[in-house]
């Protein structure tokens, strides 16, 4: 809480000092995510995403699928984990 008390943080697009403040806060952060995994970054990208399901909506999205694809869940999975499958339908139909 103090930090967002005494910084000004802005979009990381932009070109202003709290834009570039911003930019070096979220890369502090990613590389914090990488050292947790003990990962390079020449290996993995690290992805902010709103929550879950939009995560998952990328990846549904983005996921080379092809007919060889299988997409696999249990019965109880959350509605978004299910809304890949339309995904799989629709791309590997295409293929």
């Amino acid at each position: 809480m103090n930090d967002w008390k005494t910084n000004l943080y802005a979009n990381p697009h932009s070109q202003s000092p709290s834009s570039t403040q911003t930019t070096h806060q979220i890369e502090a952060v990613r590389k914090q995510v990488l050292d947790f995994f003990n990962v390079a970054n020449d290996d993995y990208e690290i992805v902010f995403t709103y929550n879950a399901t939009a995560a998952l909506k990328l990846v549904g999205e983005c996921f080379p699928w092809s007919k060889e694809s299988e997409y696999r869940y249990l019965y109880q999975a959350h509605n978004s984990l299910v809304g890949i499958r339309e995904y799989v339908f629709k791309l590997t139909r295409s293929c």
